[in-house]
Parts: structure tokens; C-alpha cells; sequence
């Protein structure tokens, strides 16, 4: 078996084809050069089932983020003051001068 075939196989026929494979490992004698092919084996199977759980999981992580909860509307109102041409020059002479516009004066 190759893993192009345990790919294509569903998660319950592949767990029991593991299952399969283990029970014909033990059966096998631990000296054979067959062993350690057939430890091979299952060892692709079960990562190719790790896999798909991954996928799966990760599949199911992405839903629960594609939701977007809505907590209600947000009103606003935009004040835009009028600034004439010698506000904000007056503004920053007071803030420069502690309030004083003529200090220069002085």
C-alpha cells in the first residue's frame, strides 16, 4: 500500500486498516525484513490519518472565525467648529502669552 491509497480511503476504513496492519504485525516475526516494511507502512497510515484530523480541525476553526457577531449600531455625530481667520492665531497668542493678548505690550 502506498499513501495515494490511504488518502483516498475515508478516517473509519483507514483506521481500520491500521488496525488490519497491526494485528499482522504481531503476528510477524521481529527478525523478518518484512517487519520493519510493515512498521513502515503503518506508520505512513497513521500519519495520513493525523493529517486529516488536522485539516479537519482546521476546517472547523475557520467557521467558527468566518462569524461575525454583531453588537449593535454606532451613532456619531461630526462637529466641525468654525474657524474664522483670527481664532486660531488668537488661540495659540492666549496660550503663549497665559491669556494676555498684549504682552508685548507691556
Amino acid at each position: 500500500m502506498d499513501r495515494q491509497e490511504f488518502e483516498q480511503m475515508t478516517p473509519e476504513k483507514l483506521l481500520d486498516k491500521i488496525t488490519e496492519l497491526n494485528k499482522r504485525l504481531f503476528k510477524m516475526n521481529q527478525r523478518s525484513p518484512m517487519y520493519n516494511q510493515m512498521r513502515a507502512i503503518i506508520a505512513e497510515a497513521q500519519t495520513v490519518y493525523q493529517e486529516g484530523l488536522q485539516m479537519a480541525r482546521f476546517e472547523a476553526q475557520n467557521e467558527e472565525r468566518d462569524e461575525v457577531i454583531n453588537i449593535g449600531d454606532i451613532e456619531s455625530e461630526v462637529y466641525t467648529p468654525d474657524y474664522g481667520n483670527t481664532t486660531v492665531l488668537d488661540t495659540m497668542v492666549k496660550a503663549y502669552t497665559g491669556g494676555n493678548k498684549d504682552a508685548s505690550n507691556s
